[in-house]
């Protein structure tokens, strides 16, 4: 059982994919062009930045960065943060569209189209892995020995992570890896890399090799009862190691291990730690370390969530979404398809009031890395653990884990990442000092009301219905929009009204000169007739649109505990014992439930 007593609502849930596949059709433009005119009111603390100018305050070893509210007001040459709030905030059209399509792609069953398709996946795991040498120059990896070597003789000599030398009185070559101690005692020792003493000879075209020496050419003569692992190592692990080593290099550490490896001829063989599971190697500079995964995100969703990563316009077929929204070309790779909305900035904010500048509370990226949160648990029960590539089998945490006991799977995102609307907590650290660094300052809207327009273009009828109840959420009035920066402290709830909706259409008058016809067709679309399906589906979203009682916070063991410290005692704290007791409630449901129930 789990041994959590700090009860929470995780800011976070997820609405689950559909099995069915978007409805990907070819780009069928309709008849209605024209304006939607609407009304927002601020309706909680919003912050949204003036990304003109970042701001830094040096706090001791601490750097704090700011930013003020957004306008149209240039601060990239003021040095200081500003006194005053802007004089004419608004909320930029950039935001309102992301905000609306959100909604729009969950309610017509459309691809997932903020997925970043280049980035790979990666958490740390708390499972040793087997030393070995690469053959840089014949891409091979021999399992090898390891023994400890003094951080004295390592300092007196002046070795580098990853060099080759010489070691014991019958000169035997080893590689050295600083950083990874071999005993408990961190403070004396590091870790040397060296060939299996032990090893099995066998015969390749009447030629005796030894299994260590072994080539390319030679692999598939090595027996599988060989007392050292052989691999081949494939150009996708490669990719995966040196997004390990830059994970690293983000925090400084194996520097010197880096630069071994990118020198190539000064370091033909390279000591590594290594995993293997069912045909997938994992390597890094440490033992215990991050893992880089096989699968993307974007792959899990074409392979495992029948097709619903981001559109790439092959054979000109685009989701619902796409078809309205537009897509932009990534990289230079894939099609573009333009947009038939043009989201406008607003117009200034009426009223506007700003609070004092804060500091708020830490806001990190998302953490792929919960996969108890961010990855449903495999159908098979006999699971300790599960990541992106593979399952640890096992019901308890009592027993040490084998490499064995990993096994590859088909893993499955809990679906679609959406905030509940809590209570405003945004000010609880304004007086906490610390961890600035990872921290930001901002000048928060408190109250305000403002006006911005929609132009669509050669829309359908059916999409400009489903446009309008994506916008307003009605007839519930208690659901609210978030819009902004701070969602998980209840930040950017925001109320829309549509107050004009016109159509647009274009004629010749008497002197052939081109004239603008503008048509109220707003009682047309009030008390609009939705499908029992669509009408489902807007039930089941509003959910997390309406505000919640609860606390609403971050996992921790204890109130205004560390966060990390729940996510480690989840997955278990002793080495080569993971197992993950609890995960998130399933949508609409709050909260987390545990596996041993």
């Amino acid at each position: 059982m789990a041994d959590n007593t700090y009860k929470f609502i995780n800011p976070y849930t997820f609405l689950p994919i559909k099995d069915e596949a978007p409805n990907r059709t070819n780009l069928r433009k309709g008849s209605l062009s024209g304006r939607i005119h609407c009304k927002l009111s601020i309706e909680s603390p919003t912050f949204i930045p003036n990304t003109s100018k970042t701001f830094e305050e040096k706090f001791d070893k601490d750097t704090l960065k700011g930013q003020d509210f957004f306008s149209y007001q240039d601060l990239s040459q003021e040095s200081k943060f500003p006194l005053k709030a802007p004089g004419q905030p608004r909320i930029p059209g950039s935001e309102i569209r992301g905000m609306i399509r959100n909604v729009y792609e969950q309610l017509t069953n459309s691809c997932l189209s903020v997925i970043d398709d280049k980035n790979l996946t990666h958490m740390r795991i708390s499972l040793s892995k087997e030393p070995g040498l690469w053959n840089r120059k014949e891409n091979t990896l021999i399992g090898c020995e390891r023994r400890k070597i003094s951080k004295a003789e390592i300092k007196s000599k002046y070795y580098k992570s990853g060099e080759r030398i010489c070691y014991g009185n019958s000169y035997k070559v080893g590689h050295v890896i600083v950083g990874e101690y071999f005993s408990k005692n961190k403070k004396k020792s590091e870790s040397l890399f060296y060939p299996k003493e032990i090893y099995q000879k066998f015969k390749h075209n009447e030629q005796e090799i030894n299994l260590y020496e072994a080539t390319y050419q030679e692999i598939e003569s090595i027996t599988k009862d060989s007392t050292a692992a052989c691999f081949l190592i494939q150009p996708n692990d490669i990719v995966r190691f040196e997004k390990v080593l830059e994970e690293y290099g983000k925090k400084n550490a194996h520097r010197d291990y880096a630069k071994a490896y990118f020198n190539v001829d000064k370091n033909p063989i390279l000591p590594v730690f290594y995993t293997q599971v069912d045909g997938v190697l994992y390597m890094s500079p440490a033992c215990i370390t991050r893992e880089v995964f096989n699968h993307t995100i974007s792959e899990i969703l074409r392979d495992n969530h029948s097709g619903h990563q981001p559109c790439d316009g092959a054979g000109d077929q685009w989701c619902p979404a796409c078809c309205l929204f537009g897509k932009i070309g990534q990289d230079g790779e894939g099609y573009a398809l333009a947009s038939r909305l043009r989201f406008c900035d607003s117009e200034p904010i009426r009223e506007a009031e700003f609070e004092a500048p804060l500091v708020l509370p830490i806001l990190g990226e998302p953490h792929y890395s919960a996969t108890e949160f961010y990855l449903q648990p495999p159908k098979d029960g006999n699971t300790r653990f599960w990541n992106y590539d593979y399952h640890i089998k096992g019901r308890t945490a009592d027993t040490n884990i084998s490499h064995a006991d990993r096994e590859s799977y088909t893993p499955r995102l809990t679906g679609r990442k959406v905030y509940w609307l809590g209570q405003d907590t945004h000010a609880k650290d304004k007086y906490n000092k610390n961890n600035y660094k990872m921290r930001n300052k901002v000048r928060c809207l408190t109250k305000g009301n403002c006006e911005f327009d929609i132009f669509f273009e050669d829309v359908t009828e059916e999409e400009l219905k489903l446009l309008l109840w994506c916008i307003r959420l009605e007839p519930d009035s208690d659901c609210f929009h978030r819009i902004g920066r701070g969602k998980p402290f209840g930040m950017g709830k925001v109320k829309i009204i549509v107050e004009g909706l016109d159509e647009i259409t274009y004629s010749l008058d008497e002197n052939h000169k081109l004239k603008r016809n503008t048509r109220d067709i707003k009682s047309d679309y009030e008390g609009i007739s939705y499908s029992d399906e669509q009408k489902a589906i807007m039930k089941h979203l509003s959910s997390y649109m309406k505000v919640i009682n609860d606390t609403i916070d971050y996992p921790r063991l204890e109130e205004n505990g560390p966060i990390y410290e729940w996510f480690a005692n989840n997955k278990g704290k002793n080495l080569g014992k993971v197992y993950i007791r609890e995960i998130l409630a399933p949508y609409p449901e709050t909260g987390v439930v545990s596996r041993d129930n």
